[in-house]
């Protein structure tokens, strides 16, 4: 999977962050440059910001506002957005 540079900072620090992708993915071990193997847990769809409130202090973001801004920049417009937790399971 990849990330931001800043947010796989925050992975590699917290071992766990929340993120939010343009496609429905199953569970499986994934590989984020930089941090190593990792497992990648679907937390189901996302169909607004609020949505996302209790995911925030994991998210890499200090907001849900600076996230769900983020968010919109990758996402096309009219597109699902489906919610991950991804878990460091073994650091580089």
């Amino acid at each position: 999977m990849k990330f931001l540079p800043v947010l796989r900072s925050f992975l590699r620090e917290h071992k766990v962050i929340y993120t939010v992708r343009g496609y429905d993915m199953r569970r499986a071990g994934v590989v984020v440059e930089g941090v190593g193997a990792c497992r990648r847990i679907p937390l189901g769809r996302i169909y607004g910001r609020g949505d996302l409130a209790s995911y925030v202090e994991l998210s890499g973001f200090s907001s849900l506002e600076e996230w769900y801004n983020k968010i919109d920049e990758f996402i096309v417009p009219g597109q699902g957005m489906w919610l991950y937790r991804v878990e460091v399971i073994n650091n580089v």
